[in-house]
């Protein structure tokens, strides 16, 4: 009786610190999934205006590279708290990724083409709220 009743204590513990491990696990992935590793945009690329594709560059769970490609027009600013774009609901559908945080204070590379892009989707988001 008491060796059943000490496996079932040290069962129920062992599932509790499982379900524990999978919780914070899964909250942290959903928080830093969003985060964006690298910014490319396509070849060829002069100028960027509104149609202009970029590749951002997350990581999954596994820490596997997932690039999702997508139009500047296709993003909107985000409201979240560690959110930067949200893709439009309608241009969601097949992409990996569809929310992103961008890190602003360190980025690295062409400060340039970083401040084009997030005035384009700043100024998108402006437009669309002129127009409705």
């Amino acid at each position: 009786m008491i060796e059943s009743t000490l496996r079932c204590m040290t069962l129920h513990c062992l599932n509790l610190a499982f379900a524990a491990s999978l919780g914070s696990t899964g909250a942290l992935h959903y928080l830093l999934s969003p985060f964006i590793n690298a910014i490319y945009l396509q070849p060829g690329s002069k100028t960027i205006t509104p149609n202009t594709q970029v590749t951002m560059e997350t990581l999954d769970l596994l820490a596997r590279r997932r690039h999702t490609t997508v139009a500047l027009k296709d993003l909107e600013p985000s409201s979240g708290l560690l959110l930067t774009w949200t893709v439009r609901k309608q241009y969601q559908k097949g992409l990996p990724q569809t929310r992103f945080w961008l890190d602003k204070r360190n980025g690295v590379g062409d400060r340039e083409a970083m401040r084009k892009i997030l005035r384009i989707t700043t100024e998108n988001q402006q437009q669309k709220r002129v127009v409705l």
